[in-house]
Parts: structure tokens; C-alpha cells; sequence
């Protein structure tokens, strides 16, 4: 099944907005003077996208972005063109961007198609829910790709404010004139053959007896049509600030009485995040993870925190769920996950979902939602160890109380989601506290490392120490890693490496890819590959130059890793630590 309609009576901007709110699946083809873009959405998020321009790829924004240069891209298009593999597949393999780019990179393709689409003011778009296919790259990425289509927008028409207000769109008009017919008379056929084209120059004339004539178009009557003078005012239709919320009400319980149902409708205006200007909402910086099927909840959570600080992804099983926590940690935004009773799922499933997710990720909060009398489920739960266990009433239950216990339940829940994030600071602070505490008072480079190495063996099962020495990565200190085993090791940066890309570029990876050559046949040949794909290469400078390479990675475990911005605090705080050794010890020698 499908759905067609013109852009210019529906803006683009609202049929996207109208498919997130919706949640609908399925393909969008938007179609204009400038080419053919594409939008694929699942449940309302964006899963993938194809640029109008089929000259504009992926590798074109991760040049712009500086994550390769041109040279490194053409490298890659021709490996590609031999090997058959995606872009980003290419890339990654060869080590010449690492997981977190690799994501801008797809997202920032995302983006601009967005601004490209909503430039354009005439067209066509086609709505297609019966097909849901994914480019290569997207298919190819090691995480689930989901955008919230809500902020991918946000940031679309924050990109298509500037650059109309820089004067980079000023040739819209004339893109979007429309397109002149013109007609000429073919000899063969002895008839008028109209033709489509895009030039601004008038036809060339045909000889009188060919043109065409209003009989020809059928506006001989034209003159007969009945006039009528247009009113000058048109009342405006009155807007009811709360409808939004009185539409998701009701379709999420139909069946309530309308008191019940205005309680609710009051409770969301009065107590909503309030919405800002699309060009000032700040990025994420935390995920909400709801795993329900009831609609009024997964409402009230969209409605009640905040769109710019809070990203709220709604799951549906347990893998959803797990995929969603991963995409969070590699984009550095902090999780917490919320399971609800009506999740489809058996008390049974539900416990052993907890603790699927625990055992991989033990500092992550989980907030179990149950019904008034699953008094066994709240124990099974706090056996766990979520974070905390939550009541709210069932919607069968249409009693006089409902909707002000519902309130209280979400106010409760709002309360927890605060506490749960404030928990997960707190662990990160005191991991870094802990750290500085520990560093401050060592004063040689053997020591700083292996303090760094210690505090990464808190998180990780596995790490190791690898000194920069020449063209070679030799292994020093490790743990979790028997000594036989690293005794010899020697991993060369003498070709394209993981390795060899951290020390140029000196930025933290924390990748899933197992792919890498060097990575396999040097690493991996010595200390076995690990159980959890999920490894981490943490580079120590001195002035600014890579001197050491950490690396760690979870064994037979598969726990939850720090995420990125605690680890560049990590990386610093070594580096500035072995700086102040050096003039420390240069200072000594000045001395008389």
C-alpha cells in the first residue's frame, strides 16, 4: 500500500513529522527538479537515507568532516570497486576510521537529505509501507541504525536556517520554476507533440496552422466560468493548545470515561517538557530506553522529559532493547532503561532480561514498572538489582482513581529517571576521582601508565600496555593476560592498522570490528580473541605526541565499557600527568 501526494499542498516537514508521530514503517520517495531523495523509517525512526545528488556519498562527508582526506577516499572507492563491499565497510576494515565516526559519517548523510528535501517547494512524495529497504552502508554498520527523526529534523532545519540566511539557497526560486511545456510538430506523425523542459527559453514558433488553440486544451469555455470575488478575511479555525495530548488520551484508552480521560489531558499540559525552538534545542546528552507496549506510557515519556537533553528510544523485545543500550554507549550518551509490565513479555522473560542486561552492563539503571499485585516480580526484581521498582495501576481499571494514581505514578517515574542518571554521574565521577587520587603523587612514566592500566581493569577483564618504539607497538605491562602470552609480542604500524590510526590521529577507539588484519593475526593470535567483540585502544601522549597505546578489551565477560567522554578525561589526565613528570624532571636538572 501506498500513499501520493504533491509538496506543494503537504510540506515535507510535516509529512516526516506526521510518520514519527505516527510511528508508521516503509519507504519515503520525495521527487523534485533536483533529483530523488529517500527516506526509510521503522516505528517512526529513520533507518536509513539516499542523498538526491547520486554524486554526494557517505566518504564525501567524512572528508569534510576530516575524519580522511580525499586521497585516503579514492584509495578506498577503489578497493570497493574490486571487493564489492560498502563504503564504510571498506574504511573500517582498513582501519582509517574508527566506530563513532563511521555513525556521524552515516548521520550527517541523514541530515543533509533532510535539508535537501526540505528546500524544495514543488515535487512529489510517495509513501510506500510495504517496502523497507536499507542501503548497503546502513545494512552494514555493526549497530543497529536508529535516529530519533524528531532531532534529525530539528537539526535539518537548523542546517537550512544558516545556509538561507548565508545566502547558499538564493537559486531555489529558479530551481523550483515550474516546468514549461512546449510543443513541436513532428513531420512523421502530421500532429502536436508536447515536450517537458526544464529551460528558461521561450519556444521556438511553429507555422500557424500547428499552433495550438484553446479547443486543443479545452478552455474553449473558459470565458463562461462564473467569477467570484475571493473574501478578503477567512477566520481563522481556533487551535486547541491541547489536542495533541487529547488525541494520544483517548487512542490510548478508548474505552475510559471522558472524566478520567481530561484528568490525564490537564496532567500532560500542565506538566509537559516545554518545546523549544527548533533551531536553539540543545543536542542529547542521555538516552531513555523504554521497553512497553502500552501507548499512554511510552507517551507520557516522550511528553514529560525533556526533547533536547533526553533521547527516548521505545522498544518492543529484548534484543531491540539490548541494540538500543549499545547504539547509546557509542554515541557517549549515558542509558537507563525502563521496563514495563505490558511489555509482551512472561514474568519470567522480564527477569531474565534483567539480568541478561546487568550482567553485561552492571552500572546501568533499570527501572521495573509493575502492576498492583505483582508482588513476586518487585522481589524477583530487586534480586537483580535494578535500580528500582515502580507501581502503576492497569487501564482496565476505569475507578474514579485511576487517572490521579496514573498521575502519581508518572511523577514517581519522572522522579526515579532523575536519580537513575544522577547515579550513573556519580559512578563516572568517582572512577575519575579515583584515578587523580591515584596519579598525583607518581612521578615516572612506568607508574602513570600502569595506574591508567589498573583503572581500565576495573571495567575491563583484559588489558594491556603497548610502548610506541619506532615502527613497532611492544607489549609491557598487562592484566587479565598471561605474561607467555605477551612476552613476545610485537604488533608493527608498518601498514593500515587500528593500531597505526590511533597513534597518527591520537583519538581513543572503541570499536566492535574484529576484522582488522593486525588486529587478528598479531593481537588476537597471541592472546586469544575475546568472547565480547567490544575491544578499546586508549592512546597516552606526551607533548602532544602518541607515546603509548592501551589496549582493553572484556575477555569471556561481557560487561558494560566506559563511555567516550570518560575515557578522553582518562587519556588527558595520563597525558598531563607525564607532561608534568618530564618538566618536573628537566626543572631537577636546572637546578644548580
Amino acid at each position: 500500500m501506498s500513499f501520493t501526494g504533491n509538496l506543494e499542498d503537504l510540506a515535507i516537514v510535516d509529512v516526516v513529522q506526521l510518520l514519527h508521530t505516527t510511528k508508521k514503517s516503509g519507504t519515503l520517495c520525495v521527487r523534485g527538479t533536483r533529483g530523488q531523495g529517500q527516506l526509510v523509517f521503522q516505528d517512526g525512526l529513520i533507518i536509513s537515507a539516499k542523498h538526491p545528488d547520486n554524486n554526494l556519498r557517505t566518504g564525501d562527508y567524512l572528508v569534510a568532516m576530516n575524519f580522511i582526506t580525499q586521497d585516503v577516499l579514492n584509495e578506498a572507492l577503489e578497493v570497493q570497486k574490486n571487493e564489492g563491499n560498502p563504503l564504510i565497510a571498506t574504511l573500517i576494515e582498513q582501519g582509517k576510521i574508527n566506530k563513532e565516526e563511521a555513525y556521524k559519517g552515516l548521520e550527517t548523510l541523514v541530515d543533509m537529505t533532510v535539508v535537501e528535501m526540505v528546500r524544495w517547494t514543488r515535487g512529489t512524495f510517495t509513501l510506500d509501507v510495504d517496502s523497507v529497504e536499507v542501503h548497503d552502508e546502513f545494512t552494514y554498520f555493526p549497530d543497529k541504525m536508529v535516529l530519533d527523526t524528531q532531532m534529525v529534523l530539528m537539526d535539518a532545519l537548523r542546517i537550512y536556517d544558516e545556509k538561507n540566511r548565508d545566502g547558499e539557497f538564493d537559486d531555489d526560486q529558479n530551481a523550483d520554476t515550474a516546468i514549461t511545456p512546449q510543443a513541436t510538430f513532428d513531420p512523421r506523425q502530421g500532429q502536436a507533440e508536447i515536450f517537458v523542459t526544464d529551460e528558461k527559453t521561450s519556444p521556438e514558433k511553429t507555422p500557424e496552422s500547428q499552433d495550438l488553440t484553446l479547443d486543443d486544451l479545452g478552455l474553449s469555455d473558459f470565458d463562461s466560468v462564473e467569477k467570484q470575488i475571493p473574501d478578503v478575511f477567512t477566520p481563522l479555525e481556533a487551535v486547541d493548545p491541547n489536542e495533541g495530548h487529547r488525541r494520544a488520551v483517548l487512542n490510548a484508552l478508548p474505552d475510559a470515561s471522558t472524566e478520567t480521560q481530561e484528568q490525564l489531558v490537564q496532567f500532560f499540559a500542565e506538566n509537559a517538557a516545554p518545546q523549544k525552538n527548533v533551531i536553539e534545542t540543545e543536542k542529547p546528552s542521555r538516552t531513555i530506553v523504554l521497553l512497553s507496549r502500552s501507548p499512554l506510557l511510552q507517551y507520557a515519556i516522550e511528553c514529560l522529559c525533556s526533547p533536547g537533553q533526553t533521547k527516548v528510544l521505545i522498544t518492543e523485545d529484548v534484543q531491540q532493547n539490548e541494540d538500543a543500550v549499545d547504539q547509546s554507549l557509542t554515541q557517549g550518551l549515558p542509558p537507563l532503561v525502563v521496563i514495563d509490565r505490558a511489555c509482551g513479555l512472561t514474568e519470567a522473560e522480564i527477569i531474565s532480561t534483567q539480568r541478561v542486561l546487568l550482567n553485561r552492563f552492571p552500572q546501568l539503571p533499570i527501572i521495573q514498572i509493575i502492576a498492583p499485585t505483582d508482588y513476586a516480580l518487585g522481589l524477583d526484581s530487586q534480586v537483580n538489582g535494578v535500580f528500582t521498582v515502580l507501581q502503576r495501576p492497569v487501564s482496565q481499571d476505569d475507578s474514579a482513581s485511576f487517572a490521579s494514581d496514573f498521575q502519581t505514578a508518572l511523577t514517581t517515574l519522572k522522579i526515579c529517571i532523575e536519580r537513575g542518571f544522577y547515579q550513573q554521574r556519580q559512578h563516572s565521577l568517582e572512577l575519575l576521582s579515583h584515578y587523580v587520587s591515584t596519579i598525583q603523587n607518581l612521578t615516572e612514566a612506568r607508574d602513570i601508565s600502569y595506574s591508567l592500566l589498573q583503572t581500565l581493569a576495573k571495567r575491563y577483564e583484559r588489558v594491556l600496555t603497548l610502548i610506541l618504539n619506532k615502527s613497532e607497538l611492544v607489549a609491557e605491562r598487562s592484566i587479565g593476560i598471561s605474561a607467555s602470552a605477551v612476552q613476545q609480542l610485537r604488533i608493527p604500524l608498518d601498514k593500515p592498522s587500528v593500531f597505526r590510526a590511533v597513534v597518527d590521529q591520537g583519538d581513543p577507539l572503541q570499536s566492535i570490528q574484529v576484522t582488522d588484519g593486525v588486529l587478528t593475526e598479531e593481537l588476537y593470535a597471541a592472546i586469544g580473541m575475546p568472547h565480547c567483540p567490544d575491544h578499546l585502544l586508549l592512546p597516552i601522549k606526551n607533548r602532544g605526541r602518541t607515546i603509548a597505546l592501551l589496549y582493553a578489551d572484556h575477555g569471556s565477560q561481557t560487561t558494560e565499557p566506559l563511555p567516550m567522554p570518560q575515557l578522553n578525561v582518562l587519556a588527558k589526565i595520563a597525558s598531563l600527568a607525564l607532561e608534568n613528570s618530564f618538566y618536573q624532571k628537566q626543572l631537577e636538572k636546572l637546578k644548580p
